[in-house]
């Protein structure tokens, strides 16, 4: 994982099956720069400084991985243990190790069941997110709608 000082010449990888180019919603997945500082209170800057995070336009999102996601819900904030009722798709969502685990297990689980355009997908996520997770326990799910 590379981490970048500010977010230059960053490389977003855009995941997409059906959405198309031109689309402006999306939802970025940002590991965070971990810190070992008491009473750490993570900027801006330190979940957007990973050289290539991804990025899902909003409609393959709804469409592929909106329903996983949903599986962690209600959960609770990975930093500050607010309580999260759902996926706020106009705002960051930080997402901890163990519901990222969740996540990945029930996307794994169904592999076998997609087109192989979406298997292509689903397989790039899974890799992204095993990387990111080797480097944080924090990957903020952030929206733009």
């Amino acid at each position: 994982m590379v981490l970048l000082s500010g977010n230059f010449n960053r490389e977003f990888k855009r995941l997409s099956v059906y959405a198309e180019k031109s689309e402006k919603f999306l939802i970025w997945l940002e590991p965070l720069k971990l810190c070992s500082e008491p009473d750490w209170n993570p900027q801006w800057e330190e979940w957007h400084c990973y050289f290539d995070p991804l990025m899902i336009p909003l409609s393959d999102f709804k469409r592929l991985s909106f329903h996983y996601f949903n599986k962690i819900y209600p959960t609770r904030d990975a930093f500050d243990g607010t309580p999260n009722e759902s996926f706020d798709f106009c705002f960051d969502n930080w997402i901890g190790e163990s519901d990222w685990r969740i996540i990945t297990s029930a996307v794994r689980g169904d592999l076998p069941i997609f087109s192989d355009q979406e298997r292509e997908f689903y397989e790039t996520f899974l890799d992204w997110v095993t990387e990111a997770l080797k480097f944080t326990n924090i990957i903020v799910a952030e929206g733009n709608l």
